[in-house]
């Protein structure tokens, strides 16, 4: 999550809320005034990433917040030889073989065999192997290197928000009956469904 000094989401208080009750600074959520596009260089929020990690707090990075979330996690990132871009690429599902048209905009990818035990591979492209997502084996931590929020065939992505959806409201829940919702694998549920 990158926050723009020239304008904010309406989300941001929330957000605000949360970096407060982990005790992290929101200067280390701001992005270099130059950004490369390298995801290396954001060393700020990948710390800021592994503090919400320790926190325990449900997780779900999308395009950039995918790749930090891998560098979070110890991975490594590398340039593609020819970006992502444009609202048409298949995306499948390693656990269901359902395959979505997607959004995407990014020139970096997480090298899928830097990835450490604790996290599971979850989509993969079609056109060039890549990896595309990915969630943690027991933390409700989810990721999406498209955009599943851009639908643009027709809603193809939108299961991936179910898991994470459920994820926050068990995060609500005191923690004795977390403890209890997490034993039936809600916090490992594969990431999307066919």
């Amino acid at each position: 999550m990158c926050a723009s000094h020239n304008a904010e989401p309406v989300h941001i208080e929330a957000v605000r809320a949360i970096l407060r009750a982990c005790e992290i600074d929101e200067g280390e959520l701001r992005c270099p005034e130059f950004y490369p596009g390298d995801p290396e260089a954001l060393a700020g929020p990948i710390r800021t990433i592994q503090a919400l990690v320790q926190a325990g707090k449900p997780i779900f990075g999308i395009c950039l917040g995918h790749q930090l979330l891998g560098l979070a996690f110890g991975a490594s990132t590398f340039k593609l030889k020819f970006g992502h871009r444009g609202a048409n690429h298949p995306v499948q599902d390693i656990g269901t073989g359902h395959v979505a048209i997607t959004s995407q905009n990014h020139g970096f990818a997480v090298d899928p065999g830097s990835l450490p035990e604790a996290i599971a591979p979850t989509h993969r492209n079609l056109n060039d192997g890549t990896l595309e997502g990915f969630r943690h084996r027991t933390l409700p931590i989810f990721a999406a290197q498209f955009h599943p929020e851009a639908a643009p065939g027709p809603h193809d992505a939108n299961v991936l928000f179910d898991p994470f959806l459920r994820a926050m409201e068990n995060a609500k829940r005191p923690r004795s009956d977390r403890a209890a919702a997490s034993k039936g694998g809600e916090a490992v549920e594969h990431i999307s469904r066919g």
